[in-house]
């Protein structure tokens, strides 16, 4: 038995939301659309708050009792001047116009 094969593999499609990330190297807020492999939209944040919220216990002096309260613990994140210019060149370069 033999088999003949004809025509190529479909290229595998693009991951525009890596390419973002490993252009300026870190993770950052953003929204993309895309449609049949094709960049249409993308929106992102400059600056934003990074972490979350720990859970404190606090115990009452005079009841003992424990109540639990959370602490934020947000750092403050921006994309430096150089990053927003690859990422605006990346986008003409890459969107569908």
């Amino acid at each position: 038995m033999s088999t003949q094969s004809f025509g190529t593999a479909p290229e595998a499609p693009r991951d525009f939301a890596q390419e973002l990330i490993d252009l300026v190297g870190f993770s950052f807020p953003f929204n993309i659309t895309t449609q049949a492999g094709k960049l249409y939209t993308v929106d992102y944040e400059t600056e934003w708050k990074s972490g979350g919220t720990e859970p404190v216990e606090v115990i009452d002096e005079k009841t003992q009792e424990v109540t639990t309260i959370y602490q934020e613990n947000y750092e403050e994140r921006k994309l430096s001047k150089s990053d927003i210019k690859k990422i605006n060149q990346w986008i003409n370069d890459n969107i569908e116009q």
